[in-house]
């Protein structure tokens, strides 16, 4: 099952800068242009031992990383964005969660912690 967490980048930075957190890294994010992250998760069983899962983890970090990278180089065709109101830049995030996953990525979330923004911000430079 997946799940779409949408975030908008100016609001997530505030909630954190007012809660003593660091935003070094979102900021850096922003300075280079996106708008909203927009987190992808796939929930799995904490049992699940399919030998796919892996592959499909793989699979979907690479895809969003070409979409992340087709965006910022404005690879998706200007009739496409204008059609459907799209106007925010927007950053893709692909995380596989298992039950007992689900508090450490829910602490990291309040905190602005991800290790794709750093991911991001070093394929950028």
């Amino acid at each position: 099952m997946s799940q779409l967490v949408k975030i908008d980048m100016a609001k997530y930075i505030r909630t954190l800068k007012d809660n003593g957190s660091d935003t070094q890294e979102l900021r850096a994010l922003q300075d280079r242009g996106f708008d909203t992250i927009i987190k992808v998760v796939e929930i799995k069983s904490d049992d699940d031992d399919d030998e796919a899962t892996p592959a499909k983890k793989r699979y979907a970090v690479e895809h969003f990383d070409i979409l992340n990278r087709k965006l910022k180089e404005g690879g998706i065709p200007a009739d496409f964005i204008r059609d459907n109101e799209f106007y925010e830049m927007q950053l893709y995030t692909f995380d596989l969660l298992s039950p007992s996953q689900y508090y450490t990525w829910f602490s990291n979330l309040v905190k602005g912690h991800d290790k794709a923004y750093g991911e991001v911000i070093q394929k950028e430079l």
